[in-house]
């Protein structure tokens, strides 16, 4: 099964730098019990870095959340260069699974107090075959709670899963992932968290159609390794999520 190209983008509900990198961050087993002191020192780092930085950041922006997949992207400055004066600021941590965003959730979302949040997570609790749509759902319902318990009013969009091609992975670790992590089971994952964006009155957005190939693949020049977007990934989409943006 392959991503099928999407008649529209967004789908309403009831209601970083730019360097990237080349190699994969080893995600931990989601644990409810997860604690920021329990990550590896390089997450850990990333959200003291982050608690520094939330200090001076003023109320009421855009703050984008998620995985290696949000904290890859570069844009703050893509929306910068083109011309958008929005107070954004990405959160995103490589390597990130649902219970470790839950654990910092404060360093990550709730600390910048933003008036709207854009989030991608999960991907990395589907490198572990046994993660059921149900078990993935639950991981996430409980961020949106937190989220929504402490921010009453927020506007919540939650991006589909990217799709992935693992004909031009190389890298063993990558390969190993994408075995899991099959476009066909992102596409499974994605139908869930639309099904969860419905009852939380959140938006489910798909920015997927310019990235797909022909087969239904992640397009390879998009790519760094079959898994993560490279620059010109990012560009692609980017029409779509600076819509997203002035909506």
């Amino acid at each position: 099964m392959s991503f099928a190209n999407p008649g529209s983008t967004v789908s309403s509900s009831v209601n970083a730098d730019s360097a990237f990198q080349t190699s994969v961050v080893p995600s931990t087993a989601a644990n409810p019990e997860t604690t920021p002191d329990a990550l590896d020192p390089e997450k850990r780092a990333k959200v003291e870095r982050y608690r520094e930085l939330n200090r001076t950041v003023e109320p009421g922006g855009v703050v984008c959340a998620g995985s290696s997949l949000m904290e890859f992207f570069p844009v703050e400055r893509m929306v910068a260069e083109a011309g958008l004066d929005i107070n954004l600021h990405n959160r995103g941590v490589a390597g990130f699974v649902a219970d470790e965003l839950l654990s910092c959730l404060d360093e990550c979302v709730l600390a910048l107090r933003p008036s709207r949040l854009i989030i991608n997570i999960g991907t990395n609790d589907l490198n572990d075959p046994a993660t059921t749509n149900d078990v993935l759902v639950a991981r996430y319902d409980r961020i949106l709670v937190a989220v929504e318990r402490a921010l009453p009013g927020i506007d919540v969009t939650m991006l589909a899963y990217y799709p992935v091609n693992p004909d031009v992975a190389v890298d063993e670790g990558i390969r190993q992932c994408l075995a899991a992590r099959t476009n066909e089971r992102l596409c499974s994952a994605n139908g869930a968290v639309r099904a969860l964006a419905a009852r939380h009155g959140a938006r489910f957005v798909d920015l997927n159609a310019p990235l797909l190939d022909d087969r239904g693949r992640l397009r390879a020049e998009y790519t760094m390794e079959g898994m993560h977007l490279n620059e010109a990934g990012y560009r692609a989409i980017l029409p779509a999520f600076l819509d997203l943006l002035r909506g």
